[in-house]
C-alpha cells in the first residue's frame, strides 16, 4: 500500500543509499580527474575505488561523459555556493569583490579536478556536450563576478574600469596562477607556495584597484 509506513521507511532508506552510491562515485571521479585527463579515466578504476560495481556506475551516470560532466559541475556547485556566500557578506562592495574571488581561488586550489578541466578545456579547438554545460556554469559565476565589480565602480570603491574586461581577465588568470602547483616537478610549486603567491598578488591588486 502506497500509505503503508514500512514501503514508505524502506522507500526512504533506497533513495538514501542511491545517493550515497552517486556521491561515492563523484568522489572517485574527481580524485581520479585530479590526476589524469579526461581521455584517461577508466570507468573500471572509478568503480573500483567507489566500492561499486561498473554496472553501478553506468547504471548512475550512463556515460562516462555524463559521469565527469556531474562531478565537474559538482566541484562548479561549490565555487557558486562560496561566491554566493561572499556576495552576500557585511562590508563595502570592494570588500565582497575580494572575497568572492578568493573563494573562486580556494575552490581551484582544493579541486585540482575543476583546475586541470579548465587548463585542459582551453587547449581543444572543439566542444562537447559536457564542455558547454560546465561552460555555462563558469560564465554565470564570471557575469555575476562583473556585475559585483561595476558595483564597487559604481560606489566609488575601485578605480574607473571595465568590469567586463577585468572579470574576464581574472577568471582566465586564476586557474593559470593555481596550476603551478600542477606543473613538472622541476618548476611545481607546493600549495602552500600557491596560496601565499596568490595572498601577495591580491594584495597588489586591492592596492591598484583603489580610487
Amino acid at each position: 500500500m502506497a500509505g503503508d509506513p514500512g514501503t514508505q521507511t524502506s522507500a526512504r532508506r533506497g533513495a538514501a543509499r542511491q545517493e550515497r552510491t552517486r556521491s561515492a562515485i563523484l568522489e572517485a571521479t574527481e580524485t581520479v580527474l585530479a590526476t589524469s585527463s579526461i581521455d584517461a579515466v577508466s570507468m573500471a578504476e572509478i568503480a573500483r575505488r567507489a566500492g561499486v560495481s561498473r554496472a553501478s556506475v553506468f547504471g548512475h551516470f550512463g556515460t562516462k561523459d555524463e559521469l565527469v560532466a556531474a562531478a565537474v559541475e559538482r566541484i562548479a556547485g561549490y565555487a557558486i555556493e562560496g561566491m554566493q556566500q561572499a556576495y552576500e557578506a557585511d562590508g563595502s562592495a570592494f570588500d565582497r569583490v575580494m572575497a568572492s574571488g578568493s573563494a573562486y581561488l580556494e575552490i581551484l586550489v582544493e579541486h585540482p579536478a575543476m583546475l586541470r578541466y579548465l587548463v585542459a578545456r582551453t587547449l581543444r579547438t572543439s566542444t562537447s556536450p559536457i564542455d558547454q554545460r560546465v561552460e555555462d556554469l563558469i560564465e554565470a559565476l564570471r557575469a555575476e563576478f562583473e556585475v559585483q565589480i561595476q558595483s564597487a565602480v559604481d560606489a566609488g570603491e575601485m578605480r574607473r574600469l571595465d568590469s567586463r574586461l577585468l572579470s574576464y581577465f581574472l577568471f582566465g588568470a586564476w586557474p593559470g596562477a593555481v596550476a603551478l602547483a600542477l606543473g613538472p616537478p622541476e618548476s611545481r610549486l607546493s600549495v602552500d607556495e600557491v596560496r601565499t603567491a596568490i595572498a601577495t598578488a591580491l594584495e597588489v591588486f586591492e592596492r591598484g584597484l583603489r580610487p
